[in-house]
């Protein structure tokens, strides 16, 4: 599959950035990390896929090492660049798996609103609630030669999660690598974690650098800025105007009165190009012919008229945890489509969600679809559940933390671009698309 991308940089930490339209499906951890690649691939720290929707930009964020993050706010300027070089636009919502952003570009400055950070264990990836997140440096285990550096630890999230070491003196590269490498993955924090070294020059100045989760230092990091300029602004260490002075350059920050969090600094585009992923040689893989297949079936979906659309999904899992596999049949005036794909170390309840979610994406905005599925799992969530755990900080009634809450989060974004009716069908009792749909999920669970 040949796909076009952008390739950008914003002081330094740079972006490959792809229309998600020219994919079949989506990106799986081996093409991500050769596409980040700087030897065999394009080279970038962070891989964005978005999506435009007249002012409104979808997008994700993948690292260098294939995981996932929730925001890039030097990519977030990056993509407002862009759509003003490709469509004219000015103002950008930002819609990301954490929560939306908004962009302005004035007189050729680009504005990043971050808005009010959290400091919720629950966005932080910290299950113990008594721990103090902005007294960290007793939980970390750092050996003295390690703390003789820090005057500080505290965590916070901007939409992704942050470590701020505070520093009293510079930080050797070795001594920085180690603590970074290690506190990355310390088990305090669930999903990883961001980890910053700051060093307070002056009431106006900090300097900064930024070990990022799944990349490492990078040149600079616009969330990281914005999470270590508000911080220092709370423990009344500078302003609420400040120049954050990082390897790649510098960036402005404002904090205002509500606390929300204002970031100003440049963006740069580098070049455009075409690259081919997937298998190169004379036989097809099984994942160049199920994407031919997807790219069939997208055609497909073009023909097919909006409205009276009905989608009939299933899941599968060999273990549950375990290799599991996702199944769609889309049928409408012109014919019928079959999706699916699968994950090697998943659950049934992803995969019951991923069905729907990767078959609305498929689906021009704004049709009418009934979709079909045998999981009360799904529909009860979609239609009853999620709303409370929206009110709720994403928790249960049991004010337990609801699981897969980024694929709920997806599944609600999805559904909101169209016309939506839920059913429910008993599974197994003779329904052939309901069967056909559990057929292709089982055929993707991997050994």
């Amino acid at each position: 599959m040949k796909i076009s991308f952008d390739k950008m940089q914003g002081l330094g930490n740079d972006f490959v950035l792809i229309e998600e339209s020219q994919l079949s499906e989506d990106l799986c951890e081996k093409n991500i990390k050769f596409l980040c690649d700087r030897k065999f691939g394009i080279g970038c720290d962070t891989l964005v896929v978005y999506r435009r929707k007249k002012n409104e930009i979808s997008a994700k964020f993948f690292n260098s090492d294939g995981s996932e993050a929730e925001i890039c706010v030097n990519a977030a300027r990056c993509l407002a660049l862009l759509m003003k070089k490709n469509f004219g636009l000015l103002e950008l919502d930002l819609k990301t798996k954490s929560k939306t952003y908004k962009t302005k570009i004035v007189d050729e400055k680009i504005f990043v609103n971050v808005g009010r950070p959290s400091f919720s264990h629950l966005d932080l990836g910290i299950s113990d609630r008594n721990i103090d997140v902005d007294d960290l440096l007793p939980k970390l285990n750092l050996i003295r030669s390690e703390i003789f550096y820090i005057d500080r630890a505290c965590a916070i999230s901007v939409g992704n999660p942050h470590l701020i070491l505070f520093v009293k003196k510079s930080v050797p590269q070795k001594i920085k690598q180690k603590i970074g490498e290690k506190l990355e993955k310390f088990p305090l924090f669930e999903n990883r974690i961001n980890v910053s070294f700051a060093k307070i020059i002056n009431e106006l100045e900090i300097q900064l650098e930024v070990f990022e989760r799944g990349v490492g230092f990078t040149l600079a990091c616009g969330s990281g800025a914005s999470a270590t300029a508000f911080l220092a602004y709370k423990f009344k260490l500078i302003g609420n105007k400040i120049r954050i002075k990082q390897p790649g350059g510098d960036l402005e920050i404002f904090i205002k009165d509500d606390g929300s969090i204002i970031q100003k600094g440049p963006a740069n585009y580098v070049f455009e190009g075409k690259i081919s992923i997937g298998s190169d040689d004379g036989d097809l893989s099984d994942d160049d012919e199920k994407a031919i297949s997807n790219e069939k079936s997208k055609k497909l979906l073009e023909k097919i008229p909006n409205g009276n659309l009905k989608v009939y999904t299933d899941g599968a899992c060999s273990g549950n945890p375990g290799p599991g596999g996702w199944g769609a049949v889309i049928i409408g005036d012109d014919g019928e489509v079959e999706l699916c794909g699968g994950e090697s170390d998943t659950t049934n309840n992803r995969m019951e969600l991923l069905g729907p979610i990767n078959a609305l994406k498929k689906i021009p905005d704004e049709t009418e679809i009934e979709i079909f599925t045998d999981s009360s799992y799904v529909k009860n969530g979609i239609t009853n559940w999620i709303e409370d755990w929206e009110k709720n900080n994403w928790r249960t009634s049991a004010k337990k933390p609801v699981k897969n809450k980024e694929l709920w989060i997806e599944l609600r974004d999805q559904v909101a671009r169209h016309q939506v009716t839920w059913r429910w069908i008993k599974g197994h009792n003779g329904d052939s698309y309901n069967e056909r749909a559990d057929e292709l999920a089982r055929s993707e669970c991997k050994k």
